[in-house]
């Protein structure tokens, strides 16, 4: 059956319009007249830039140039194009050329082109540059790739090129063709009818002289150009007539190239070894005149994975490595705090003593509940609540339960506190990352990690996570770590006093053949168990050992075993595929229950290789998320992960492979329990390479399959992830990650499909997640200055000077808009200001989206229950006027306070150089004002101070910081 909305249908009307054909002189570029480069713009100083795209289809012919498999456009086609540029700069000569990497042009794919020509040198010559990269670059995160290189002249040595008129020479001998394109297509060209035109060939000791003709078909192409790419190319294929080796050559570099002639549909060519690896090509038209010279092109072989590789080149392969970044220690912040730190624990605890001996002051409490007592009674609310994990170094599954539970509880305590909306939670661990080389992970604080990433992911700017050693500079640290770090860098790591903040870098991969051979599976004779053996991923997995890498023997796991859906017919296939497959139901967090599965392995097949994908999903925001749910589910992940570590310890394993998830590395919204959980395999995977053991914890994103951290979610919540840069992958890229990963000796790898350009703007500092920072070239980065988040109040700016109507008006739309964004419509005009957010499909975790949306516009921090509390758009709308447009200010006041909003987020920003001259226009408009005294004392004061005391005094004054 289908699930109907429980809201009425919601009717939008699309009409297709024509799109006119665009004249790109209108923007200031001018037409190339070139097949493939079709638009040139000069640039200063002389530069010329040309533009160009290419598809399979796009030229024609292209998609008949295929080597190994793989379109690529040939070497003949850059000479073409860059003698076409050439002339359009003065030049008529290629001087040099070498090429650094193919442009393979992928099925369905479009390609963009780029050739930049610099300025004449002082001899003359001009550098040029060919790149390319996929034309949907921005949404993949693609980069150009740099495909030649080389200098163009122009010819003023007089000399006039040979002709070919005695042809066929006297004394050559002809050369047998007739099974020549057999044995060319044989050695990997597999070439069209277009590029097959080697007529005829005589031999005359080291020299060749061939005829080529382009097919019929193909002659009203050559006028285009100013030699028809596949007619050059086939001129070259005489010289595989000296390399009688099995593979493919092609060009790598030419020097001396010019034109003659233009539009030769039929050529002579004569070709002469000068080395064993170049030739000398001149080139003249079906009369002998000359078309065209070739100095000397070397050729080189080419391997298929070379081919496949550059196919790939230019878009990120989606696997990437979490690095610890050292972030510079912001020496010179005014740290001190006005209020003690609320310290939640024990007085004599390691880590109070730690922070009293580095100079903090602090005030302990007990617990949460503790510090809730105080409060009632009058306490100062402090600006930093801090809660120490202790580490344990304890590898009992119970230990991670119980760790997970108690920062659980302290989190939801703390948030539930509407005493403590403006403080923040400093969580403490030791040893749950490894920050550096050389540090030991501890797995029963791990997951506090993820759990924590979740928690900041929902309320944003409130908890801070840092992982501290136990060295007294690293304790003293602290302080300015958290006054200038504590928005932009909500987690960070402190290795002898210096700072660290994780971010994900794109892996460095091998070359596809290199991976191959080195990937760590197992010997087809032996085991390889999986568990989750029977649901999406493992299904895939399965498939993929069998068909890939040979796996005779399967042991599939899960728990319902061979009653799950699909049980039988995934044996029936892997069966007929080759594979002895068991599909048994285990519950793998069980020990003894595994322990007998393990036992039960034929020592014929000894087990050899473990694939953990088993798994659950119990989702909720982290204040309403229960104890049981967190347990429930790390049994599946944690609990069987460590059972199967300890019980294969004396197991030869060659591949201990965990199925981890990127929601406990960016923090997935809801997620608190997965991300803790996978956050757990993760550390195992450290733990197990540190000791030696082959590990690879692979945190997976979003797969295109019914399975996952997405098979849950509904439209809204894929939208939702999608708006955090996530996009499904699909199967077949999610396997080759699966491989690359295995081939590198990594024990953590992150494979997802990541969006940088559809990242959405986060009131996190600098509006992405931390984490995902250098992955997105060119980000704005904002710095908390003492603590203290620099908010723009953009909503307050734009009801300035508004009357209450105008007012109202606007903050209704801002609200449906919100709400339209969260829900995935297009327009706000699809929202009922009238209707209630739950009949509108607002669940928990769209409510905590909504809320941050709203507080990242506003400046507020408006609770999670606000719309709860305000049901519909109209009701959250006037709720909005109150907070933002308290009734004592009146219509004037705005203005002027929207624009202090933007001086405080402007002062904020100030490096100290820019400055000078600012304190001293700041203190005669205070003066003006009247709040300053203008005795001789004050302005003596004043006149003598230094800028950074001067800023001091304002900061006092106006509660600027």
């Amino acid at each position: 059956h289908t699930d109907l909305p429980t809201y009425p249908f919601q009717h939008q009307s699309y009409w297709l319009h024509h799109a006119p054909a665009t004249d790109v002189t209108t923007a200031g570029i001018t037409p190339s007249h070139h097949p493939i480069l079709t638009a040139t713009i000069e640039l200063p100083e002389g530069t010329q830039l040309f533009t160009g795209r290419l598809t399979q289809n796009s030229p024609s012919w292209l998609a008949e140039h295929a080597v190994h498999d793989t379109v690529v456009l040939p070497g003949t086609a850059f000479i073409d194009l860059l003698l076409h540029a050439a002339e359009q700069v003065g030049c008529d000569r290629i001087e040099e050329l070498t090429h650094h990497s193919f442009l393979a042009v992928p099925d369905q794919e479009a390609r963009q082109l780029r050739v930049v020509i610099s300025a004449a040198d002082a001899e003359g010559l001009r550098s040029f540059d060919v790149h390319s990269r996929p034309e949907n670059a921005a949404a993949e995160g693609a980069e150009w790739t740099h495909h030649a290189s080389g200098h163009l002249s122009a010819d003023r040595s007089g000399r006039a090129p040979r002709e070919l008129t005695a042809w066929p020479p006297a004394g050559a001998l002809p050369v047998d063709l007739a099974e020549f394109y057999d044995r060319f297509t044989a050695r990997g060209y597999h070439y069209g009818s277009a590029f097959q035109s080697f007529r005829a060939a005589w031999r005359q000791g080291d020299t060749i002289y061939a005829e080529i003709a382009l097919p019929d078909e193909v002659h009203s192409d050559a006028a285009t150009y100013g030699i028809h790419p596949a007619l050059l190319d086939a001129a070259l294929h005489p010289l595989m007539l000296w390399f009688e080796e099995h593979g493919v050559r092609l060009p790598f570099s030419w020097n001396g190239v010019a034109l003659h002639s233009f539009g030769a549909t039929r050529l002579r060519v004569k070709l002469t070894r000068s080395t064993q690896d170049a030739v000398t090509l001149e080139i003249a038209d079906a009369t002998g005149m000359p078309v065209a010279t070739i100095d000397s092109l070397t050729m080189r072989p080419v391997s298929a994975e070379q081919l496949a590789a550059a196919a790939r080149s230019g878009r990120r392969d989606s696997l990437y490595r979490l690095e610890w970044t050292e972030v510079p220690s912001p020496a010179g912040e005014d740290a001190a705090p006005t209020v003690p730190w609320a310290v939640l624990g024990a007085e004599d605890s390691e880590a109070t003593a730690a922070l009293v001996a580095s100079g903090v002051a602090v005030r302990v409490y007990d617990g949460p509940a503790a510090l809730s007592a105080a409060l009632a009674e009058g306490a100062d609310v402090a600006e930093l609540v801090v809660t120490a994990v202790a580490r344990t170094d304890s590898t009992d599954p119970a230990r991670v339960h119980a760790v997970g539970q108690d920062v659980l509880r302290t989190v939801q305590e703390f948030l539930s506190d509407d005493r403590l909306a403006s403080a923040r939670l400093v969580v403490l661990t030791g040893g749950a990352v490894t920050a550096r080389d050389g540090d030991a992970v501890d797995l029963a604080t791990a997951p506090v990690c993820g759990l924590i990433r979740s928690a900041q992911s929902e309320q944003p700017g409130r908890i801070v996570l840092i992982d501290v050693d136990d060295k007294p500079d690293s304790y003293r640290a602290l302080p300015d770590a958290l006054a200038a770090f504590s928005v932009s860098e909500p987690h960070l790591a402190v290795r002898d006093g210096q700072l660290y903040a994780p971010r994900l870098a794109e892996a460095v991969l091998p070359d596809r053949g290199e991976a191959a051979g080195t990937t760590r599976l197992p010997d087809p004779d032996g085991t390889i168990l999986i568990t989750g053996g029977t649901g999406a991923l493992g299904a895939l997995v399965a498939r993929h050992l069998v068909t890939e890498y040979g796996a005779q023997h399967l042991l599939l796991t899960s728990r319902r075993g061979p009653q799950a859906p699909g049980a039988t017919e995934l044996a029936d296939e892997l069966t007929a595929l080759g594979a002895q497959v068991t599909i048994t139901a285990c519950d793998t967090a069980d020990r003894d229950a595994l322990a007998v599965l393990l036992a039960a392995v034929p020592g014929e097949h000894p087990l050899t290789a473990v694939i953990h994908t088993a798994g659950i999903l119990d989702d909720a925001t982290i204040t309403s998320l229960t104890p049981d749910q967190l347990s429930a589910v790390l049994r599946p992940k944690a609990d069987a992960a460590w059972h199967l570590h300890e019980l294969t310890l004396d197991t030869d394993l060659s591949a201990f492979v965990l199925f981890s998830s990127i929601a406990g590395v960016i923090g997935s919204a809801g997620q608190a329990t997965y991300a803790a959980a996978n956050t757990y395999l993760d550390a195992l995977a450290q733990h197990r390479h540190t000791n030696g053991l082959p590990a690879t914890s692979v945190a997976w994103g979003l797969w295109d399959t019914e399975a996952g951290m997405g098979s849950a979610l509904d439209a809204t919540g894929q939208a939702r992830l999608a708006r955090t840069g996530l996009v499904p992958m699909p199967s077949e890229q999610g396997l080759r990650l699966f491989d690359l990963a295995l081939s590198l000796d990594d024990a953590f790898m992150v494979a997802a499909k990541i969006n940088t350009a559809g990242l959405v703007t986060r009131d996190d500092g600098d509006g992405l997640p931390a984490v995902l920072r250098r992955l997105v070239r060119g980000s704005a980065r904002r710095t908390a200055r003492a603590g203290t988040a620099v908010v723009t109040n953009a909503l307050a700016k734009a009801l300035a000077g508004r009357s209450e109507e105008e007012q109202a008006v606007l903050l209704l739309e801002h609200v449906r808009t919100q709400v339209a964004a969260v829900l995935g419509h297009n327009s706000p005009g699809t929202i009922d200001a009238d209707r209630g957010f739950l009949e509108m499909g607002i669940d928990s975790l769209t409510a905590v989206e909504l809320r941050n949306n709203l507080n990242s516009g506003s400046g507020l921090r408006l609770p999670a229950t606000v719309l709860f509390d305000y049901p519909t758009p109209a009701a959250l709308a006037a709720h909005l006027r109150t907070e933002v447009v308290p009734e004592e200010s009146s219509s004037v006041d705005l203005p002027v306070m929207a624009e202090l909003d933007r001086i405080e987020s402007d002062l904020a920003a100030l490096v100290p150089d820019a400055r000078t001259g600012l304190a001293a226009r700041l203190k005669e408009v205070l003066l003006k004002l009247g709040e300053l005294d203008d005795s001789t004392d004050t302005a003596e004061k004043l006149d003598s101070a230094t800028d950074d005391e001067i800023f001091d005094f304002i900061d006092k004054e106006l509660g600027i910081s």
